[in-house]
Order: C-alpha cells, then sequence, then structure tokens
C-alpha cells in the first residue's frame, strides 16, 4: 500500500488514524499495517487509544499493527541490507 497523508485537526487526529487503520486493513483485522509515529510515548498513545475505541467486528481491530518512529523504520529497512553486505 502506498504512503498517504491526511491533513486533520488536532482534536481530530486518532479517529482519523482509526479510519486509515480500517482502511487499509479492508476488512482483514489481521492484516499488518504501520503507522509511522514521531515518538515512542505518542505510538504508545496511539495503541492505547486504538485499542479502547476499537471494535473488531467492524473490522477496526489493532493486532499486527505497528507504531514505529522513522529512526526503528530505517533500522528495519536497512538492516538486512547493512548486515548481508557485512556492515553492522
Amino acid at each position: 500500500m502506498p504512503l498517504s497523508t491526511v491533513p486533520v485537526a488536532p482534536g481530530e487526529a486518532l479517529a482519523a488514524l482509526a479510519d486509515a487503520v480500517s482502511a487499509a486493513k479492508c476488512g482483514d483485522v489481521l492484516a499488518p499495517v504501520t503507522v509511522i509515529v514521531p515518538t515512542n510515548a505518542a505510538g504508545v498513545t496511539a495503541r492505547r487509544w486504538l485499542g479502547a475505541h476499537a471494535s473488531t467486528t467492524s473490522g477496526r481491530g489493532i493486532a499486527a499493527v505497528d507504531m514505529l518512529t522513522l529512526g526503528r523504520v530505517a533500522e528495519v529497512l536497512g538492516g538486512p541490507v547493512l548486515a548481508a553486505a557485512g556492515r553492522r
């Protein structure tokens, strides 16, 4: 799935995130989704909010949703390539 951004008002951000995660899962509550967050604390907050407001009957489960900082995304994507090249 391509990267997408949606401008929203601050008070509507978590609800918009829930909609985006639900759309990315396409009805499959076990489909993997990665959310890039500014800090680990923001990721914990978002995960807790999604968990408290998710409904598995509507396809809004939080299973297989990863909340990663940009640095962690770089590590996950670049790590195997660097390790294969002998650069750890």
